[in-house]
This record gives structure tokens, sequence and C-alpha cells, in this order.
């Protein structure tokens, strides 16, 4: 944090700001240090200097513009807008400066309840203008406190909440709030992303008490208060009476399953279509808007591909969309990619399903809905094995798999694990060998086992040297006798690898794991030619032999 900024880092991070966002009391946006950098330069880099060499900034550079942007149409109190500080430049510099010294040790001080601004997910951008109220009446004089647009603001707000996420782990190992029944084992209280807390406990009202008492404790240090008229609670088990009085004593209203959380519905039940509806308004929303049917056909082509994907990519990480929603989405996206209003009748040129083939074999390269669904939703089990510090891992491993990682089925594409000692790898489970489950590889009945163990391990099958397996009576377990001989165990622990394509990776890829989910077909020679980063096809410039279709074209 105390790290002499130099003067090519100051300029590096001031001409990454955007040259367009909205500028401070002083008027003067990034675009225009930027163009007179040559004149300004040396200047700017002094100040900033300055400040951190003396922790001094002059009440002009700290002023904020307050916008008030609404949260939604049709406002009519304070209450339902939203304040946005317009900083001066020479500020966000300062700010992200500081942001770069602080997101390294951020990590491991921030207990993994809180789930955001962390690992560099800034989420909170200055990108709105100055502007928007019409005209600029004062300004607010700049103090210690967090400003919402600030670069800096959303870490320092996490260190803030971090203090209530220990008070409550605190007041759950005192025994002051009882766990909840899914929880015990992981010792989970509570989810944290940014503002929107989830706590959970038991339902007894002294639990309830204890969790009140915590949260009026962190008001008195941080001043930051829960706002009850934004706050319900829910409960399962819980006799009328109870629910009557938990009502009564937090003032909240108790609500009911589902619920909107973070955009996406909490439901306890499979997810569908009427769930869906949300995601499906909002694919509308976008496809019907005016600038959207001024759109050329590469136009509706390209916000398809990314703005619809983009829209659908955090419900298709979170949820296995139902069939009917994934239909549903690709005929709008139909309608609205060959007629451009997805109000008129549907009368596609070419089959959605040929659509979506990627350029290299002559078609358009939208993503195949339900297979990006499965690409993403497949990093959800790449957690459970690469990421063991996720909250979300630890208390699924503890809950759901009966305290082992081991217990959960993989198949052979998924995953492939590497053994070391062998004493915690499986032998029918476990995805050990080239050949995935075994159980499947030699074709056995629910009840058949050979002789070994359903839990078996790995080490466990070997003694003296030698495996403890009955004699091959099928090809296919001469190879699995063959490959064992393969095998040397050592002290190390066993471990899971990621490998794709024989190449191990540590990161998780959703766009190759879709390539390979992907039914690959025929390249054709020409699409270079037609998709290249130099050309932008145009409305009706170009027409495209489709090969697999006889008498279809495209219109680019």
């Amino acid at each position: 944090m105390t790290t002499f900024p130099a003067a090519e880092e100051i300029t590096s991070t001031l001409f990454k700001l955007n040259q367009n966002n909205a500028p401070g009391l002083d008027g003067l946006t990034a675009g225009f240090y930027r163009g007179s950098w040559s004149v300004l330069g040396v200047e700017v880099i002094q100040s900033i200097c300055h400040f951190f060499n003396t922790s001094f900034l002059p009440a002009s550079t700290n002023a904020t513009i307050l916008s008030l942007v609404p949260k939604f149409p049709g406002e009519s109190l304070i209450t339902e807008y939203r304040p946005i500080s317009c900083l001066n430049t020479l500020y966000k510099v300062i700010s992200r400066l500081l942001v770069k010294r602080l997101k390294p040790i951020l990590t491991p001080l921030i207990v993994p309840n809180q789930t955001t601004f962390v690992k560099g997910h800034l989420l909170v951008e200055n990108t709105f203008l100055a502007g928007y109220n019409g005209y600029v009446n004062g300004y607010c004089k700049g103090t210690c406190g967090l400003r919402q647009g600030d670069p800096l603001s959303p870490y320092l707000f996490v260190i803030a909440m971090n203090t209530l996420s220990l008070m409550l782990n605190q007041a759950a190992q005192e025994m002051r709030i009882n766990y909840h029944s899914k929880c015990q084992g992981s010792k989970l209280t509570h989810l944290c992303f940014a503002d929107d807390l989830l706590i959970f406990m038991d339902g007894s009202l002294e639990s309830v008490q204890s969790v009140l008492q915590v949260l009026r404790e962190f008001e008195l240090r941080s001043g930051l208060a829960v706002s009850v008229q934004k706050s319900s609670f829910f409960a399962s088990g819980l006799s009328q009476r109870e629910t009557d009085l938990i009502q009564f004593t937090t003032g909240m209203p108790m609500g009911s399953l589902p619920v909107r959380y973070l955009g996406v519905p909490l439901c306890t039940k499979k997810l569908s279509l009427l769930h869906c509806e949300v995601l499906l308004q909002q694919i509308k929303t976008k496809l019907s808007s005016w600038s959207a049917k001024s759109l050329s056909f590469a136009g509706r082509l390209l916000l398809i591909k990314t703005v619809i994907t983009g829209i659908t990519t955090f419900w298709c990480s979170t949820f296995i969309l139902p069939q009917a929603c994934v239909k549903r989405i690709n005929s709008l996206c139909g309608v609205f990619l060959w007629q451009g209003d997805i109000e008129k009748h549907h009368t596609a040129r070419v089959s959605w399903v040929v659509v979506t083939k990627p350029k290299r074999e002559g078609e358009l390269g939208i993503k195949n809905l339900a297979i990006w669904n499965k690409a993403c939703c497949l990093k959800l089990i790449w957690l459970l094995f690469f990421q063991s510090g996720l909250v979300w891992v630890a208390w699924f491993v503890e809950e759901v798999l009966n305290g082992s990682v081991n217990n959960l089925w993989t198949t052979a594409p998924s995953q492939r694990y590497s053994w070391q000692n062998g004493l915690s790898c499986r032998f029918w489970s476990d995805n050990w060998s080239p050949y995935g489950s075994l159980r499947s590889y030699l074709s056995l009945g629910g009840n058949s086992s050979l002789g070994i163990h359903q839990q078996a391990t790995i080490a466990s099958l070997r003694s003296n040297n030698n495996w403890l397996l009955p004699p091959a009576r099928s090809d296919n377990l001469v190879n699995i006798h063959a490959y064992l001989t393969t095998i040397h165990l050592n002290d190390n622990e066993d471990y899971y690898e990621w490998e794709i394509d024989g190449k191990i990776s540590s990161r998780y890829s959703a766009g190759t794991i879709y390539e390979k989910l992907c039914v690959e077909g025929v390249y054709v020679p020409w699409f270079a030619m037609v998709w290249n980063k130099g050309g932008i096809p145009r409305h009706n410039q170009g027409r495209i032999q489709n090969d697999f279709l006889p008498g279809a074209q495209y219109h680019l």
C-alpha cells in the first residue's frame, strides 16, 4: 500500500480511463488530459506523487458532483434514486492506483462468505453522464467515507462488511446463534454479495434475537444499518405462532418462495418456464427496442451474439434451463434475426440448428443455447474438484456429498483423476483410468461387483506389491489388469487434474468445453474470406450458397 507510483504507472492508469466518462466538478474528462498530455503530463504526475508523499488532497480535487439516477421508471420518492458520485479525473487516477495496491492483499483478509469485489470483481464503474439531471446545482464537499462511483469504495465496503461476517461467525461459535440444520457441518452462517445479506439459522427466537443484537452492534461500530423495509425472513417447519412472533420481534414481513435474488429465482422445485419469465422478458425488451428494430441483418446477428448471449449466460451458469425456455428463446432470436421484429410471423430461411453451427462450417456461429448451458454448468463440477476454498464447494461437499468429493460420480470426459497413494481414489466410481467408469466399461449389473467392495479404494486393492483382483474373464478386464501394472503408488496424496486434448489446465474455459460438446462438421474453404476481422458483412451486400440446404441462401 505504501509503494510509490512511478510516472509510467500514473500515465498508464490515466490513459486506461474511459475518455467519455462523466467529469467531476472541474469538467475535465480523461479525454482532455490525454489530448493535452504533452503540456499537462508533468504537472499531473507531480500532483499525484505529492498526494502519495504527503497524503494531502486539495479540496477542489476531492469535491464531488452527486448525480441522482432513477432506479426504475416512474420514480417519485428520493429513496427511488441512486446517488452516483461524479469524480474528478485526478481523483479517479489516485483511487485506481490505491485499488491496484489493495487488491493483492484483500483476498486472504476477506472471509469466503463475501462473494463480490474480491479477486478483481469491480462492479461499480462511473459511466453515467454528469448532465443526467439537467444541470449542476452546487457540489458536495469531499470528506472521508464511501462514495458510489469511486473505484476504491467497493473494496473499502467489503472490508467493512467483513467485520459483520466475523461477528456473525463468532456468535455462532459461541452458540449464541444456532446453525441451520443444513449448515451445521459446513459452519455456514451467512452469504454476502455486496450489501445483499442472507443469514441462515435454526429459526428459534433466541437465534433471531442474537442476530438482531449482532446487527445492532455492527451498526454502532460502522454506522451501517439494516433497512427493515427492504428485508424479509423465510421459514420452513415453524408453526404459525412461531413465525408471527419472529415477525413481531424483527418488524420484517415473512416472504415466500420463489423469490428473486441477484436477478435469478430461488425456488425449492425444479426450474420451470414460469420461473424463467423474467429472463424471457429481458430478452423481449432488448429485441423490441426502437434501436434494435433499425438494425441491419449484420447488426441483428451481432446483437444476438453479444447482448442476448450475455443476458442468458448468467442464467446458464446457475441453472439447467427448461427445454421450453430454450425453445422460446431460440424462437424469439430466430424471428428477430430473419424478420427484425419479434411480433411478426416466424418464417426462417434456415433451420436454427444450422444457424448455430460455427462459421468455419459455413454458418453464422450463434451459440447453441442448450449446449452452452451445459458447458456453463459443467464449471460447477469443476469447482468441486479444483476450488475447495469456495464457501459453496465446502457446503456442497459436506452436506450433499457426505464430506467427500469422491462421492460425486464423474463421467470420462469431465475430469481425470491422478493417483499418488490411492487412499482416497475409489476403484469403481472415480475416473482414475483411461476407461472412465469401470462399472460401465465392464457392463456390470446393479448387484455385480466382481467381489470388490463398492467403496473400495485403489490402495485397498494392493497388498505386498500385488493387485487383489479376480482373474480376467473378458478382454476389458484384461485391459484393466494391464493398466494396473503401469501404476506405482507412492506416499503423496491423491489429486485431480483437468485434462483437455492431452493438455493439463488449471483454468476452466466454458468456450473450450462448448466446442468440445458440439458435433464437429465439415469445414468450408471460404469462411475466412467472409468472416474476417477487417471486414463487416452488410445486409444484401453478398449471398452465400448453403451447401447443406439446397436452395436456401444467407443474406449478409
